[in-house]
């Protein structure tokens, strides 16, 4: 015999909306970038300077002041495996800035996303090394530029 009490229907609807996201967020992982795909250069370069700043966190929000011309390096670092992958979903201004942004690797180099305009940073890149990485944004304008929003690794 049945009990009176639905509680079974809403706990269908749950099952049922969990799946119905597994394939959205398959999607998402999908249209990472390979890390390899992404420009590599050395970190030191002598028309940049090196400005890691405290106050920039990788493990959720991004709010940075980056002067011109400069490359900035979060101090926080994060561990990450072969085919993890790294979500940027931030804002800068102004908008007309040419932005390179992405991570240092283990191996000392800056994966980046090159002379990006438009005023979003929203990209996802798929590691292929297992170590330490760090956030990097480099303001490639002549004047300071402001970032914010959101980094998922």
């Amino acid at each position: 015999m049945f009990c009176k009490s639905r509680w079974y229907t809403p706990l269908a609807i749950l099952l049922i909306l969990c799946f119905l996201c597994v394939p959205a967020i398959a999607v998402m992982e999908d249209s990472a970038t390979p890390m390899d795909e992404l420009a590599r250069e050395a970190v030191i370069d002598p028309n940049f300077v090196l400005d890691s700043q405290d106050n920039a966190r990788v493990s959720r929000s991004v709010n940075m002041r980056i002067a011109a011309e400069r490359l900035s390096v979060s101090s926080d670092k994060f561990s990450l495996e072969v085919g993890d992958t790294v979500s940027f979903n931030c804002a800068y201004s102004p908008s007309s800035a040419h932005i390179d942004y992405g991570v240092i690797a283990p191996d000392g180099y800056f994966y980046c996303y090159k002379n990006v305009t438009g005023g979003h940073l929203d990209n996802t890149i798929r590691v292929s090394q297992r170590g330490t990485y760090s956030l990097a944004i480099r303001n490639n304008s002549t004047s300071t530029v402001s970032v914010s929003g959101f980094v998922h690794y």
